[in-house]
């Protein structure tokens, strides 16, 4: 079954009733906030050991009375089906399964939304509607109180990433017990990370104009983050639109001015070039990850690359 991210973190269904998820979507911070949420409840709830492997068939389900249950993390989907799932129920560990986005896991999807003992959560940027169910519950458990424009101002304020929304929400803390006010709301609450996003539509200039935009956006390790989260968003629009119709419909309204320039991106598009695009995507990442001091640099190396990869 499908099951909405904030739902798990809202508290408003219970993550007891089942023991296989599939995290998926192209909003990272918000998988990574889902996958610890998991894990979280169970350990709570008795003696785990968490297991990383590469794949279903690494796991072994034969341990001793002594032994702990296990959690597996599994970031490939490769090899699962119904009868591989039926497996995994019987087996009573828990399985977190973990995929962003692609064309390839469109039939496991479908094989979760249909069951009722697997879930599906697809993970997205926070709309508006996600910013107030969650802000609401903060602010009930801080005991902070506002003014009804402050609170829009409040929302309006507040990122879309999951990891820089709960980062601001942290520096609400200060006033838990207390009201707050709108002036106090712009001090302590960054405006949404702009400039950044706009790299994207910058990508067909030479590289040294490219290259002298970056370097003037992408100066900290946030901004880095920002800009690649963002891009990332633009890429698996084009990876998972079929065609030109589903890519148009996927368009943020408030980006009507770059629609054109969009379109034009997409067409440039065959399916080789998708599949090296997500290649580059996850390449990417794991580098940004594994060598944080140079992520800036790699982050420039990413975007001269896409922009090769886009008039290739």
């Amino acid at each position: 079954m499908r099951v909405s991210p904030i739902s798990i973190l809202s508290d408003r269904i219970k993550i007891a009733q089942n023991s296989i998820f599939f995290l998926s979507g192209n909003e990272i911070t918000l998988i990574e906030k889902i996958k610890i949420s998991i894990i979280d409840y169970f350990k709570n709830k008795g003696s785990f050991a968490i297991n990383k492997i590469k794949n279903i068939e690494e796991c072994q389900f034969e341990k001793s009375l002594f032994e702990k249950n296990n959690i597996y993390i599994i970031n490939d989907v490769r090899g699962l089906s119904e009868n591989k799932i039926e497996d995994l129920i019987n087996s009573n560990e828990i399985f977190i399964f973990i995929s962003e986005n692609s064309p390839k896991i469109k039939t496991i999807k479908n094989i979760f939304i249909k069951r009722k003992d697997t879930w599906l959560v697809d993970c997205y940027e926070l709309s508006k509607e996600d910013k107030q169910e969650l802000l609401k519950i903060y602010l009930t458990k801080n005991k902070i109180s506002t003014e009804n424009e402050t609170y829009w101002e409040l929302v309006e304020s507040l990122a879309d990433k999951y990891f820089f929304f709960e980062k601001e929400l942290d520096k609400l803390e200060y006033f838990s017990n207390n009201t707050i006010n709108t002036q106090q709301i712009k001090t302590i609450v960054s405006k949404k990370i702009g400039g950044v996003n706009d790299i994207f539509f910058e990508v067909l200039k030479n590289n040294s104009k490219i290259t002298e935009i970056y370097n003037n956006k992408v100066t900290n390790s946030a901004e880095l983050n920002e800009f690649f989260y963002s891009f990332k968003r633009f890429c698996f629009l084009i990876i998972d639109s079929e065609n030109e119709n589903d890519f148009k419909s996927g368009i943020p309204k408030y980006l009507f001015k770059q629609r054109s320039f969009m379109i034009s991106l997409f067409n440039r598009f065959n399916n080789k070039k998708k599949t090296l695009l997500l290649n580059l995507l996850h390449k990417t990442e794991r580098s940004i990850r594994s060598e944080e001091k140079l992520s800036i640099i790699i982050g420039l190396r990413f975007l001269i690359n896409f922009k090769r990869l886009v008039t290739s």
